[in-house]
């Protein structure tokens, strides 16, 4: 039938004749660009040239179109994963930062706890003697307030009791 409806276009002008070929393309669902061209070229041969470029056309659009949504879909993609690197990084710096500040802060207060304690201890040692190993960790376990109480009695006390127990 293709070829028949062609062939009766023989004679027909340039416009005609790519009008006809369009509605064949957009209409007939059964023929393909292919069979277009191929037939254009046995029935006549003149008109195969705008044949054949209304097919490129026709391939060229349906291919644009293609590689646009394949395009944004690999671009969503690329982004996507990028915006996940670089959000990912960001927040490992400024949570490494944070970290980095309590745990900065954390330490300096344990080495004045520490630092504390240790003075503390001298201090008791110093007036009163050697310290047991209970009377130690109590004071290294201590908080920073309690050693800060502890060092202030420890200069008028007369026995350890006096710098450990509760002023009444």
């Amino acid at each position: 039938m293709l070829r028949s409806v062609l062939a009766d276009l023989r004679g027909a002008s340039e416009g005609c004749f790519a009008a006809a070929t369009n509605y064949i393309l957009d209409r007939w669902r059964d023929v393909t660009r292919e069979d277009l061209v191929e037939v254009v070229s046995e029935v006549t041969l003149d008109k195969e040239g705008s044949m054949v470029s209304k097919a490129a056309q026709e391939f060229m659009a349906e291919g644009r179109k293609e590689g646009i949504i394949i395009g944004e879909a690999s671009g969503f993609e690329k982004g996507e994963a990028s915006g996940f690197e670089k959000g990912e990084a960001s927040g490992f710096e400024k949570g490494e930062a944070s970290g980095f500040e309590k745990g900065e802060a954390s330490g300096l207060r344990k080495a004045a706890v520490t630092g504390e304690a240790k003075l503390l201890v001298r201090l008791m040692e110093y007036k009163f003697g050697p310290l047991s190993e209970s009377l130690r960790i109590r004071i290294e376990h201590a908080s920073l307030s309690e050693i800060e109480g502890w060092s202030l009695r420890v200069l008028d006390a007369k026995s350890l009791s006096d710098v450990l127990d509760e002023p009444s």
